[in-house]
């Protein structure tokens, strides 16, 4: 499974837009370079309180099977207010 963590930009009934970025040296100019992409991360209604996701929070998603056309990741963990899935189903 792979994780990665990104900013929520907004929300939207069961879907949140995150943007992801990523910073890498350049080969030949050895600068670094930040690139930003935005994908769209799927909330589950029963994880929904518990995560307690606002815009602008730093959230961990896990990529999953395709939800839909554009979804094929989720929320799973919100690091600003240290709440998690895992932790409080357990």
């Amino acid at each position: 499974m792979s994780f990665f963590e990104g900013r929520i930009l907004r929300i939207k009934d069961q879907t949140a837009a995150i943007s992801t970025s990523r910073v890498f040296k350049h080969p030949h100019f050895k600068k670094y370079i930040v690139r930003r992409s935005k994908t769209l991360a799927h909330i589950d209604l029963a994880d929904m309180s518990k995560l307690n996701c606002e815009v602008g929070d730093l959230v961990i998603l896990q990529r999953t099977r395709p939800i839909s056309k554009m979804k094929s990741s989720k929320i799973v963990e919100n690091k600003s207010k240290k709440l998690s899935v895992r932790e409080v189903s357990e």
